[in-house]
């Protein structure tokens, strides 16, 4: 009888032993597995603060869920301003043109890419501007377009530039079909 109590006691300090080491090892990869997660949060708030573009996450309802420094610095709106408000409230002098695109993409969960868009914001309602941007589908694990991102970079100085330039060449074009005499440029 006491064989078999202490073989008894022998297999279920075993199994406790073998318990307690899988446990530690579940123990260990959730530890690791956080550590990976803080460390890739710690990234994505890094690239949104950083970042020279504008950038957010917008949700199906088209309310914003995260935005970065900069883009808030582009529409005129405190960061904090931005977040649970719908486009429309915080940008309305481009969100007849910036909803659609969004609903596209939440429609076909595809990107929709290289997109120029002109209109004015709070930041100077009174100026005219022009940005490009990309909006990407965030999906679930089932697929579904749960958010959109945007990237958004502001050309409205490349544009000017564009625009002065081809009158430029107009104006040159003009007086040179305006002189008589051949004309001739020597490098």
């Amino acid at each position: 009888l006491s064989w078999s109590v202490f073989a008894t006691g022998l297999l279920l300090a075993s199994l406790l032993a073998s318990y307690i080491a899988y446990y530690l090892g579940i123990e260990a990869a959730l530890h690791e597995s956080e550590e990976r997660s803080r460390r890739q949060v710690l990234e994505l708030e890094t690239l949104y603060r950083t970042a020279p573009i504008g950038l957010a996450l917008v949700d199906r309802d088209l309310r914003f869920l995260h935005i970065n420094e900069k883009l808030a610095e582009i529409d005129g709106v405190p960061m904090d301003a931005h977040i649970g408000h719908a486009l429309r409230e915080v940008v309305p002098g481009v969100a007849d043109t910036i909803e659609p695109l969004y609903r596209r993409v939440i429609e076909t969960g595809e990107p929709v890419l290289h997109i120029e868009i002109h209109g004015i914001t709070p930041a100077q309602p009174s100026i005219e501007r022009d940005w490009l941007a990309d909006y990407y589908p965030l999906k679930g694990p089932d697929g579904s377009v749960q958010a959109v991102g945007a990237i958004v970079v502001e050309i409205t100085e490349r544009r000017r530039a564009e625009i002065a330039l081809r009158r430029s060449k107009e104006f040159l074009d003009h007086v040179l079909d305006a002189i008589d005499d051949d004309v001739f440029v020597k490098d």
